[in-house]
């Protein structure tokens, strides 16, 4: 076996590569949770909505009677 040394510039591309890559994953899986997470609130508003579109209470907001004089 040959004996090999690593320069500093070796290192430093190594190092910048290896960085390079993390990151690239950690967002990539930071962005695949988000998204999950946004599927997740949509689907169950859309569960609420069309439960409460079943029952008696048709309105979503109360409108609000004004007494004239």
């Amino acid at each position: 076996m040959t004996n090999r040394n690593l320069t500093d510039d070796d290192v430093d591309a190594i190092v910048q590569q290896l960085k390079s890559e993390l990151i690239t994953d950690f967002y990539g899986e930071v962005g695949r949770g988000v998204w999950a997470w946004f599927r997740k609130v949509f689907w169950a508003t859309l569960l609420i909505v069309a439960v409460y579109g079943m029952s008696n209470h048709k309105a979503l907001v109360d409108t609000v009677q004004v007494a004239r004089p």
